[in-house]
């Protein structure tokens, strides 16, 4: 009996946790109650050649890997050629600035980080994102003690216009790799 309600008791914890936080299974993860799956990092290579000899290099890098559906919709990055990526504009600043201009006005005390890996929704509203803090050592208390405040800012930024998939408003996945220092 124990450990039925121990495991009852584990499970519901498990969906909790789900719902307001990130909780991952391979190449899924579910955050806010939409699941999100991804293809992983590989490496590719491609074959350049070398102006000043003429010889074919083969130039090997890493892929990172992407987020390719949230739910069962696909989520598009813009390497298709009928997308367009969505575009945030607000008072003449990028997404780099406004974010940088708005989290420090908040939090001037807030140590550095990274945003990466964003989706936007079909309404322009990001619907998900990582944060990298420079400080490694630190990342998890530091995740725990600021990622709820930076994720409201962020949450509530102001409308992106959307992606588009044929001329038909989206899920988007960028990079965009916004330091606040």
């Amino acid at each position: 009996m124990n450990l039925f309600v121990s495991s009852g008791f584990i499970l519901a914890a498990f969906l909790f946790l789900s719902i307001n936080s990130k909780a991952q299974n391979e190449n899924a993860l579910l955050y806010h109650g939409n699941a999100f799956y991804w293809t992983d990092a590989r490496i590719d290579t491609t074959e350049v050649i070398d102006v000043e000899t003429g010889e074919t290099i083969i130039k090997i890098e890493r892929v990172e890997g992407a987020i390719t559906r949230m739910n069962n919709e696909p989520v598009y990055n813009g390497t298709y050629k009928e997308t367009v990526p969505p575009v945030f504009q607000y008072n003449g600043q990028n997404e780099e600035a406004y974010l940088q201009t708005i989290i420090k006005s908040h939090y001037n005390d807030i140590p550095a980080f990274t945003i990466q890996k964003m989706v936007i929704n079909e309404y322009g509203k990001p619907v998900y994102f990582e944060l990298i803090f420079d400080d490694m050592s630190n990342a998890r208390l530091l995740r725990l003690k600021w990622e709820p405040a930076i994720e409201k800012l962020i949450v509530n930024m102001p409308r992106w216009e959307p992606g588009k998939y044929k001329n038909k408003p989206a899920l988007f996945y960028l990079n965009p790799e916004v330091h606040i220092p």
